[in-house]
């Protein structure tokens, strides 16, 4: 039995549904699937056809494997990460109100990142149903994180990363392994592992390796790339969900940025579709009327040629499910506030919940053809065109507030996605300078 061994450098927290097991890292039924798929794309017909015939191409029915068996093993003591989007992570506070050194506590906070599997941590204010973390205001009227060492364990994912990986592979066939060896380290440069990879987590490379630009650029349509100062991973993922959420769905907290898939749309593509935002916004006004503030007249979403905000059209737009073509939601939720006696009250509150399904049934998920991947205090951001199967295909659409289902007449019960889009086009368009993302064109 040959044998190969290869070391891999950890950059991002590999979201892991076993992190309480010792030495749970890389798990090898996620990597070596993969890497054979990976590998059986590089081959050529004749090599196929030699790997068939030489035994090291395995098959059983559609399914297809390549003859070797892979071990990983973590070494060292692992860093354990506590991951949400909304974390605060500069100020922690045990349950007596006083502040909690970062040093000593038993793990890591990644406080601002895509990743909002966790988001109960920090929304209960309910001492009998502690989170790892309670959210209460102090006596300045802000929020404090408070930290409960007794329900660290029950997160059920956890982020964890490592000092040393080592791969061992064993196989018969010397070719094989030969082929492992010169295909490995690409592969782990354009693959990410665990939950959550397309957003950065489980990010490796093989260690020293010094071509990670001309694999990314070897494998992927368009290249992307921009610097941060310093490798630390909060200021990493921070940037990630940012330019992220700027390129899908805009941003409106702490300032508003327009989407720039909704810019694109409307300045660039066939027809100037409008996206669907302004389509569910309508359907819950046409039957709330204007008592909400989401749908109230000074939040409309189309400005009039006198620069007055409206709801109503200026021409009939043909809307479309925009954002679909950057990876498929469950739902998407708005934040309605309740005016009484004429001013708004922020304590009354509903949520607006809308929920597109595929009307066929065909397309159950799409996660996003964007790839970020991060090595060492570089983001990058890559990708290939958009599959053809989630264009021109059309959701039924469902409202619903709080426990109520919320009825829409039929026009607003139909929505359909794009017939096309160019994504590297919609790419080149995003990093120009007018948008500020500040990615350096690598390819």
């Amino acid at each position: 039995m040959n044998k190969l061994e290869i070391k891999l450098k950890q950059h991002t927290p590999l979201i892991h549904f076993q992190h309480d097991q010792e030495g749970a890292t890389l798990r090898a039924s996620e990597v070596k699937p993969k890497l054979d798929k990976y590998i059986m794309s590089k081959l050529s017909s004749e090599e196929k056809e030699n790997g068939r015939n030489e035994g090291w191409i395995k098959s059983k029915g559609d399914k297809v494997w390549l003859d070797y068996r892979m071990k990983i093993k973590a070494k060292g003591e692992p860093k354990e990460f506590l991951i949400a989007s909304l974390l605060s992570p500069t100020r922690i506070f045990d349950e007596n109100h006083e502040e909690i050194r970062k040093s000593d506590l038993p793990f890591k906070i990644l406080g601002s990142t895509p990743f909002f599997a966790q988001e109960n941590i920090n929304s209960s204010n309910k001492q009998e149903d502690s989170p790892v973390f309670l959210k209460r205001k102090n006596e300045q009227g802000q929020y404090d994180y408070i930290y409960n060492e007794n329900t660290w364990e029950s997160i059920d994912k956890k982020g964890v990363m490592w000092d040393e990986l080592e791969i061992t592979i064993l196989s018969t066939y010397d070719k094989l392994l030969k082929n492992i060896d010169n295909t490995i380290a690409e592969f782990f440069t354009c693959t990410n592992f665990g939950t959550r990879s397309n957003k950065g987590f489980g990010s490796f490379t093989r260690d020293n390796d010094t071509r990670v630009l001309e694999h990314l650029k070897s494998n992927y349509k368009f290249v992307y790339g921009k610097k941060c100062q310093g490798d630390n991973l909060n200021t990493i993922f921070r940037k990630i969900k940012e330019d992220y959420q700027k390129l899908k769905s805009g941003i409106n907290h702490n300032g508003y940025t327009k989407s720039i898939l909704f810019c694109y749309a409307v300045k660039e593509m066939e027809n100037n579709p409008r996206w669907e935002k302004r389509f569910f916004k309508k359907a819950a006004k046409d039957r709330m009327g204007y008592n909400k503030r989401l749908l109230d007249k000074e939040h409309a979403p189309i400005t009039d040629a006198d620069g007055n905000m409206s709801w109503n059209d200026p021409q009939k737009y043909d809307y479309r499910y925009l954002r679909a073509v950057l990876g498929l939601a469950e739902q998407y939720e708005f934040l309605l506030e309740f005016s009484k006696d004429g001013k708004w009250k922020r304590d009354n509150r509903e949520k607006l919940v809308v929920r597109p399904k595929n009307r066929d049934k065909e397309i159950e998920r799409y996660k996003s053809p964007l790839l970020i991947k991060v090595i060492d205090d570089t983001i990058y951001i890559v990708g290939e065109e958009v599959n053809n199967k989630i264009l021109g295909k059309e959701f039924s659409v469902n409202y619903s507030i709080g426990q109520r289902e919320l009825p829409v007449s039929d026009e607003y019960k139909r929505l359909v996605t794009p017939e096309s889009f160019c994504l590297s086009e919609f790419m080149n368009f995003a990093m120009s300078p007018e948008f500020k993302l500040g990615y350096k064109k690598e390819k």
